[in-house]
């Protein structure tokens, strides 16, 4: 899967934007301390769970900008399941933004374009490169997944949310962990040891996936390439951003539903209410079964929320996706996604939010999948 001659295994990068992450590099070299590439704070302390993750993607300068409709061409080489993805990856992403594609039936030659190709490896250039030729997209072995093939790189935030244990990663591999969307933690490590893990706890069961892209990589691609798609703005709300191809109406992040996202999904009627009213003594809660539940729990204005989960029952996976485990988002944003937590467990653990509200998702699937928890609101 992984090219030792490109940018991180699978990026072909322009002189230009190799100078700008040598730069980048430059400056992580001198944050190095002891193989631990970043130590902040004290992770027992009562913030430790209040996620600080904000996406800054997309910092690389790109030569050209696409023309919609981008055209592209699939190989006959690849594999017809690995086909059929391609073009659901591209109608999903025309769903959530204003990227047009436009398929081509003949490999694209003198005008840009995206050739998709069966090689030795993945890899593809950072944004458009070439301004009357098109450019390769090669998807070989162990590239075939949907979030490979949406995947975005090289995110410049790294270090605001990761410990990178620098001894532990297998020679000729340092570079592939500025981008955390494709590799779990033990993913190229030398001696069976972690290679980074979330300095938010919280997040060390779901450091990573590649099922998809995420909603707020949905959000950031249409705030780069959508703003003036719209005639005019609307408000939307818990992260929710407007609809480029319905103005009219938000796109949501999951969890919640309406025109302007204010409204919580409609819960199985196993699941009880949907919103709940924190306060400041302890208040179960507990559901079990094949069902699907969100649970939007408030607090006064002013006070926060402590979430202490007690036991859970789920399939077991690592990393553990959202939408599989029970995921507990308490982030400052509603947009960017939860911790989620896979398998059996009755180890006590204690979340605390950033504001007056959390988001619960217990996604049920069996009759022997349960969980606990308490909340209660605090100052």
């Amino acid at each position: 899967m992984q090219n030792p001659d490109l940018f991180e295994g699978d990026i072909v990068l322009t002189p230009d934007q190799g100078e700008a992450i040598i730069e980048t590099l430059k400056q992580e070299l001198k944050k190095l301390n002891s193989g631990v590439e970043k130590i902040t704070g004290d992770l027992e302390s009562e913030d430790k769970t209040a996620s600080k993750r904000e996406k800054r993607s997309l910092k690389i300068a790109l030569l050209f900008e696409w023309d919609f409709p981008i055209k592209y061409y699939v190989s006959s080489d690849l594999a017809p399941v690995t086909r059929a993805l391609i073009d659901s990856s591209r109608a999903e992403i025309e769903a959530k933004t204003c990227i047009r594609y436009s398929k081509q039936s003949v490999p694209i030659s003198g005008t840009p374009g995206i050739n998709v190709v069966y090689k030795n490896g993945c890899f593809s250039p950072i944004g458009r490169v070439k301004f009357d030729q098109p450019q390769e997209l090669s998807i070989g072995e162990g590239c075939q997944t949907r979030g490979t093939i949406q995947h975005e790189q090289s995110r410049p935030d790294r270090d605001d949310s990761l410990f990178m244990y620098s001894q532990n990663i297998m020679p000729g591999m340092e570079g592939q962990f500025t981008n955390v969307m494709l590799y779990d933690s033990y993913s190229f490590s030398k001696n069976g040891q972690k290679v980074f893990e979330s300095i938010d706890v919280t997040y060390r069961e779901s450091p990573g996936q590649n099922e998809r892209l995420s909603f707020s990589d949905y959000k950031i691609v249409t705030y780069n390439y959508c703003n003036s798609t719209c005639p005019y703005k609307i408000s939307c709300y818990n992260g929710g951003y407007q609809n480029p191809n319905i103005c009219t109406q938000c796109v949501c992040p999951n969890g919640f539903i309406g025109a302007l996202c204010t409204d919580i999904i409609n819960n199985h009627v196993g699941c009880g209410h949907a919103v709940l009213q924190a306060n400041v003594y302890p208040q179960p809660l507990t559901r079990s079964g094949d069902i699907n539940c969100f649970y939007l729990i408030l607090a006064p204005i002013g006070f926060r929320i402590k979430i202490v989960v007690n036991s859970y029952v789920l399939p077991s996976a690592y990393p553990c996706p959202i939408g599989t485990g029970l995921e507990i988002r308490a982030t400052l944003n509603m947009d960017n996604s939860g911790s989620a937590w896979c398998g059996t467990s009755t180890y006590v653990r204690e979340t605390y939010s950033f504001t007056n509200q959390v988001l619960i998702h217990f996604p049920g699937t069996h009759p022997s999948h349960s969980f606990s928890l308490t909340y209660l609101a605090y100052t």
